[in-house]
């Protein structure tokens, strides 16, 4: 609300009024910094977690025997890739307005581990391994920026790219990779001092 109203004023108000120094700092290599101690390295794990179930019916919706896939896995982000765009830190002390104006992509690529597993129902057999021990890679790619349709706030997009477009690869993109990326998200809050909208 602070950043809407002071822009609001710079629009409105006559060009002879001042609000003496603004102070804008570019922060794009703390931010790198940051996130390459503290990102780099984070591991988050998962399961086993259901990803399918079959349940078959008979004749007048008798249940017959099933099965349901258990996933399990984790994932680590391996490292930094790159970095485009820049984030700044501006101050207004006439005004007592401390803000982050931003527009900026990182680039990290994550290491995994998964495994399934075929349970039958009832029973809990293992009856099949829809996939063994297998490695997914990736990246996740965070785009931090001003979104003006949202009061001036500081966004976070998150886009996710798996290996490939395989069911190990899509378990880890969607249980995994998003895990991370909400810790990256915690970890941009933190560092910065402010909110930061997932979409």
């Amino acid at each position: 609300m602070k950043i809407a109203t002071f822009l609001l004023c710079v629009l409105v108000l006559p060009a002879t009024i001042t609000f003496g120094q603004v102070s804008q700092k570019d922060i794009t290599s703390d931010v790198k910094a940051h996130m390459e101690k503290h990102f780099v390295g984070a591991s988050v794990s998962d399961g086993p977690t259901v990803i399918h179930r079959h349940e078959p019916k008979g004749p007048g919706g008798i249940k017959l025997p099933g099965w349901e896939d258990r996933a399990k896995g984790s994932a680590s982000i391996e490292k930094l890739q790159k970095i485009d765009g820049k984030i700044q830190r501006i101050s207004v002390p006439d005004l007592d307005l401390d803000f982050v104006s931003a527009d900026i992509k990182m680039v990290f690529s994550y290491t995994s581990q998964t495994s399934c597993e075929r349970i039958s129902r009832p029973g809990g057999v293992v009856v099949d391994k829809p996939w063994g021990s297998l490695s997914p890679k990736g990246t996740i790619t965070l785009h931090l920026r001003i979104e003006k349709q949202k009061n001036g706030k500081l966004t976070q997009e998150t886009f996710v790219e798996a290996g490939h477009g395989d069911r190990p690869n899509a378990y880890i993109r969607d249980h995994l990779a998003s895990r991370l990326a909400v810790r990256a998200n915690q970890l941009l809050q933190d560092f910065l001092g402010v909110q930061i909208d997932q979409n």
